[in-house]
């Protein structure tokens, strides 16, 4: 920020306009959290020769302190120690045999449950180094995730992101590659980020393409298109999304949709959120003689709490989920704990 020497010279300088509503510009989006556009911004007036001098000073000393602040490093740790508990309405399912139903019982595959997620997220700022013409960040994020079967999920992903020059819009594109040990399953994945801010919002785009297989098995894709928009009223911060997910095997294909509610609870420090959602599958998949149409309500509690100076996250939800097929139908009950970490 100017020192009041420095703010004085602008109000008895003649060459004061050159650079002062640009500065203003990027001192806003720094307060918006925008770092890369308000950096970007105060380059560009470092960078102007006919700016005042005394902006390109402070501009200098400005970028100077976004730099160096920049914490490349993020680590969070999350922790499960209890398992979902998830009760489902029916454990058998009629189906026609011989002119008449008959109940079969119906063997579900084991609930994932990751007990430990480690993640790592490096950022480059590339802006400041003029290195790439599109690029502004890049970003390297590795997770590990440990489940009570002692399998190991892990992956890579990188993304390479580009801001607009006045922070209305940025667009990533992102290459992910994993692993998962006790299956032997592999995982590739590309797609598209946008988020644009307008009057009506934020609003987010995402197109991504996956591949992934099984030894022996052959290979599966999976495309998928989602589109978000939130925006906050009152203290209430209001969120929904559309998906389309398109399978290899057109019995999966299926859309979904929620809306979801957040309001920030500040005696307790935390947050309650509600959140209706909606699935739809496209087409009717065996045993079944029907689509699929489910119907759910999340109730969740996020609670901030600091253990010997470590912030962390406590979050306890709460899931029922309504479907036409009773077989889909359960309620749920979830605990976690979340221990970020930036330096």
């Amino acid at each position: 920020m100017p020192t009041q020497s420095e703010t004085l010279q602008f109000q008895h300088s003649e060459r004061v306009k050159p650079g002062v509503i640009e500065f203003l510009h990027a001192e806003n989006f720094l307060r918006q959290g925008l770092v890369t556009v308000g950096g970007k911004v105060l380059k560009n007036i470092s960078n102007t020769q006919d700016a005042n001098p005394i902006i390109q000073k402070i501009s200098n000393r400005r970028l100077n302190e976004v730099i160096s602040g920049h914490r490349p490093h993020r680590f969070s740790l999350s922790f499960s120690p209890i398992e979902p508990y998830r009760k489902y309405k029916s454990e058998y399912i009629d189906l026609p045999l011989n002119g008449s139903l008959v109940p079969f019982k119906v063997s579900r595959k084991q609930q994932k449950h990751t007990i430990i997620d480690l993640d790592y997220t490096y950022t480059s700022l590339l802006w400041p180094k003029d290195i790439f013409f599109w690029g502004d960040e890049f970003i390297v994020s590795n997770n590990l995730a440990f489940d009570k079967n002692n399998s190991v999920d892990m992956s890579v992903n990188t993304q390479l992101i580009h801001y607009h020059s006045q922070g209305k819009w940025k667009n990533g594109t992102y290459f992910e590659i994993g692993q998962r040990s006790t299956e032997g399953q592999r995982t590739f994945k590309i797609g598209s980020d946008t988020e644009i801010n307008s009057f009506y919002g934020l609003s987010k785009i995402r197109i991504g393409y996956s591949v992934y297989n099984k030894p022996i098995l052959p290979y599966k894709n999976l495309s998928h298109i989602s589109f978000e928009q939130s925006k906050k009223v009152n203290k209430i911060l209001i969120s929904s999304q559309m998906v389309t997910y398109l399978h290899s095997s057109k019995e999966y294909d299926f859309n979904s949709f929620y809306i979801r509610g957040s309001l920030p609870v500040d005696k307790i420090d935390s947050e309650l959120s509600l959140q209706i959602s909606k699935r739809l599958d496209k087409n009717i998949n065996f045993p079944f003689d029907f689509v699929r149409n489910d119907n759910s309500l999340e109730v969740a509690l996020n609670k901030k709490m600091k253990f010997r100076n470590l912030l962390s996250e406590i979050t306890i939800g709460l899931e029922f989920n309504k479907s036409n097929i009773d077989a889909y139908s359960f309620d749920e009950f979830q605990f976690g704990i979340i221990f970020p970490l930036v330096f």
